[in-house]
């Protein structure tokens, strides 16, 4: 079937996990200011919510297939101030640039509990990895089911077909379980899936809860003059890598990481037992890797990392 356009509804509610400060969203669609103070501003969305936001592109859908579109989104040309400077405006410029086939691969995430229950929130990514690297390609979060639970626990990644990825799925939920109880935390599971071509594919996962403990830190940020812009510091993000029988070098979780009260960037995140490189990161800096490892329950970890300035940046 032809199609001439789509037309893209944005949502009218918060989403109910945290934003990428680790808080609630205040707002269905806003803005946090680059001001130091992470100052946040509501986006108005003119129709966006009832019309929706309409593309015009022609592309076919053939049956039995899948297919991604790939939009171009220029978010500066896209967030207009108004003139009295208070309020944000949501002029979206938005261009289809391509399409492509894709294949589903699709399932459910549950515990190993008796019975077994679907895990909602749950981070599914699919990625390509080495010996020593791992790259996510695409992730999404298990569904909460919402009106339907049948849904609950599902997750759906559209991947390009012929490919091979792992696919890892790990919930940084805490468990109650036992009596008396005990707090317990999921390990991540992995499979390596060959994506065929015009079909989709089913990949379960039953999550095994596990003793945690915890993984600390500070990680330090250098130019190559010493002299760290403060009114454009860079983005800071903690990758947890591990390795998982079958598949081999994987990551696990990514936080960013935000300047405590003193103003240092420190980090601290629980995880199930095992060992781990911590890698900070941040764009346009040489990446620093740190290894740990938790042996035992309420085991604790520290590590301090310092990216530097790339050359000529």
């Amino acid at each position: 079937m032809i199609y001439n356009q789509i037309r893209l509804i944005l949502g009218d509610t918060p989403e109910s996990k945290n934003n990428i400060l680790g808080v609630p969203h205040p707002y269905a669609n806003y803005l946090i200011l680059n001001d130091l103070s992470d100052t946040v501003k509501s986006l108005k969305v003119p129709s966006g919510f009832q019309t929706g936001i309409k593309l015009v592109h022609q592309f076919e859908v053939k049956h039995g297939e899948d297919v991604e579109l790939i939009l171009d989104f220029d978010a500066c040309r896209s967030v207009v101030r108004a003139s009295n400077g208070e309020k944000y405006i949501l002029q979206p410029t938005i261009k289809v640039t391509g399409t492509l086939n894709k294949s589903i691969v699709h399932g459910f995430v549950t515990d190993d509990l008796t019975p077994e229950s679907p895990i909602t929130g749950a981070l599914v990514s699919a990625q390509v990895s080495d010996q020593n690297s791992a790259r996510v390609v695409r992730s999404t979060l298990t569904d909460d089911g919402g009106a339907d639970i049948d849904l609950e626990g599902k997750y759906q990644l559209l991947l390009s077909p012929d490919t091979s990825f792992n696919i890892v799925a790990y919930s940084e939920a805490k468990v109650l379980v036992g009596n008396p109880t005990e707090e317990k935390m999921y390990s991540p599971a992995c499979a390596e899936v060959n994506v065929p071509i015009d079909e989709d594919i089913q990949q379960d996962f039953t999550l095994s809860l596990s003793d945690f403990g915890n993984i600390s830190g500070t990680a330090t940020v250098a130019a190559n003059d010493d002299v760290i812009d403060t009114d454009d510091p860079p983005a800071v993000y903690i990758t947890f890598y591990t390795s998982i029988t079958g598949c081999g070098y994987v990551e696990v979780a990514t936080h960013p990481v935000y300047p405590d009260t003193e103003g240092d960037l420190t980090f601290s995140v629980d995880l199930p037992l095992g060992s781990y490189d911590v890698v900070a990161s941040a764009e346009d800096f040489i990446p620093d890797t740190g290894q740990v490892a938790l042996i035992i329950s309420g085991d604790t970890a520290s590590v301090d990392l310092n990216i530097i300035e790339e050359s000529g940046i």
